[in-house]
């Protein structure tokens, strides 16, 4: 297996205030408090034992622009960028595969969904 580079993000929030797409939280951040992405974590560790390199970037908690966003794709020049979502906010993460492939078409998107909801 050809060793990869991996940009795995968390979205920006909704105009700058951060939101809640793990643990089963809807909607913003309750006493803005940070939840770190698990999600990412546990794959940037799928990355690790593969020998694939990786960044994560928190773009959700850091209250970044996709502007900003972009900035950092380009920085790190990955081949794939994998972020997540969630029902609730899926068009608007999508933004962040609109961002990549205007930085570069060559860039393979990804996304990946939670599958814990409170109730």
């Amino acid at each position: 297996m050809q060793k990869k580079k991996v940009m795995l993000i968390d979205p920006p929030g909704y105009e700058g205030i951060a939101i809640g797409r793990i643990l089963g939280s809807f909607g913003t951040n309750k006493a803005d408090q940070v939840w770190p992405p698990y999600d990412l974590q546990s794959f940037a560790g799928y990355c690790k034992k593969n020998g694939h390199v990786f960044k994560i970037l928190d773009a959700n908690n850091l209250k970044m622009s996709y502007e900003n966003v972009k900035e950092e794709i380009k920085k790190y020049d990955p081949d794939w960028v994998i972020y997540l979502t969630c029902f609730p906010n899926f068009y608007m993460d999508a933004a962040t595969a609109i961002a990549t492939k205007q930085v570069s078409k060559k860039i393979k998107t990804a996304c990946m969904s939670l599958s814990i909801f409170s109730v």
